[in-house]
């Protein structure tokens, strides 16, 4: 049997994991508050002040969202990591040489928030992400007595509802589309073992990623507790993805496509982004290293078939770049890969996986051109 039977389009792809069960959960609580909770709200109110009624909204979501990162922010000072990234909904400040730089968003009017921190050691690193973690959802709790202090009114009760909803998304212990909430990451770090040393690893690598190390700098033991473990071990994904980092900068294809492989198969358990980030890089890679177009090219349109993805502009570039290097076209292959090299110069913040990317396809783009 084919050693890439994925990545060869000869076995399909596993089927996608469904959890519409928790955003009905989750939109049933808010539902059943606003009728518990804020009965002086009525419909005429709503349609004689429209946008009195969704300015208030977003600003009391975007409240929310600013608390519930900033305690991230304090509890990671306080554990004794260093600054890197912070957002909230569309607005992002990031730190890029010595400053600080802040970017606009729009593709995240409505993405949440985040924070990004580097431990400044690698002692007791469980403990600290345990920390660090906790203070998200520790300030999302305080933020209730904004509407147990006051009276109830209108902004009172829609901190109520929507402070729910983000405490909801929190608290409970759950993976979404790839995505673990604080609740979720909190019981596996909890839990001594193999398991919570992963999940430990897969932070830090990320931390130091953000610090600007390239994958080929990461220590060799976190990659070999990354590949460990059986199919169902938690956040397998997630460190696949990051063995995959490390065999593109080594640059071995057939490295490479044994990480892919092992990337796609878990593709059901990625965000909508993820999976087509992935679906692009099988395209990438069979045009690339295995020079066949038509596979490369089946992959691409999958990845643009995938469903509820953050418009990325030129996000398909090194994808075409593939293609055209399998067709021959060397005219086609730089220009696609000129402006893949762009759309990654446009990305915040500093990342030493897309640092490493950008250099692989400049030294590509250069080989092709001599």
């Amino acid at each position: 049997m084919d050693a890439t039977p994925i990545l060869d389009r000869q076995e399909p792809l596993p089927p996608r994991e469904r959890h519409n069960w928790r955003v009905m959960l989750i939109g049933g609580v808010a539902g059943a508050l606003l009728v518990r909770w804020v009965p002086s709200i009525q419909p005429d109110f709503v349609l004689d002040h429209p946008l009195e009624f969704g300015l208030t909204l977003l600003a009391v979501y975007y409240l929310g969202v600013l608390v519930h990162e900033l305690g991230h922010l304090a509890a990671g000072l306080g554990a004794g990591f260093a600054f890197r990234q912070f957002s909230v909904g569309p607005l992002v400040v990031y730190l890029e040489d010595g400053g600080l730089r802040l970017q606009f968003a729009t593709a995240r009017l409505l993405g949440g928030g985040q924070v990004m921190m580097v431990p400044e050691s690698t002692e007791r690193l469980r403990a600290r992400f345990l920390r660090f973690i906790a203070g998200g959802p520790a300030a999302t709790l305080l933020l209730f007595l904004i509407p147990l202090v006051w009276p109830m009114t209108w902004f009172t009760g829609s901190v109520l509802v929507l402070n729910t909803l983000l405490a909801f998304s929190s608290l409970l212990p759950y993976t979404i589309n790839g995505r673990s909430t604080d609740a979720k990451l909190l019981l596996g770090l909890g839990k001594k073992g193999p398991a919570a040393n992963r999940l430990a690893t897969i932070l830090y690598l990320l931390a130091i990623d953000s610090k600007g190390t390239a994958p080929r700098d990461w220590p060799a033991d976190s990659l070999r507790a990354l590949e460990g473990g059986g199919e169902d071990s938690p956040y397998r994904e997630i460190g696949l993805m990051f063995v995959y980092f490390c065999a593109m900068d080594e640059g071995d294809p057939a490295r490479i496509a044994d990480a892919l492989e092992r990337v796609l198969a878990t593709a059901n358990k990625m965000n909508p982004d993820s999976r087509r980030a992935y679906f692009a890089e099988a395209a990438f890679v069979q045009g690339i290293f295995r020079k066949d177009a038509p596979l490369a090219r089946a992959w691409l349109e999958d990845a643009r078939k995938v469903k509820g993805t953050v418009p990325r502009e030129d996000w398909d570039c090194a994808a075409l770049a593939g293609i055209a290097c399998a067709e021959g076209d060397t005219a086609q292959t730089c220009e696609h890969l000129t402006r893949a090299i762009a759309m990654l110069d446009r990305q915040p913040g500093t990342s030493g996986s897309v640092a490493a990317c950008r250099e692989r396809l400049a030294a590509l783009r250069e080989r092709k051109t001599d």
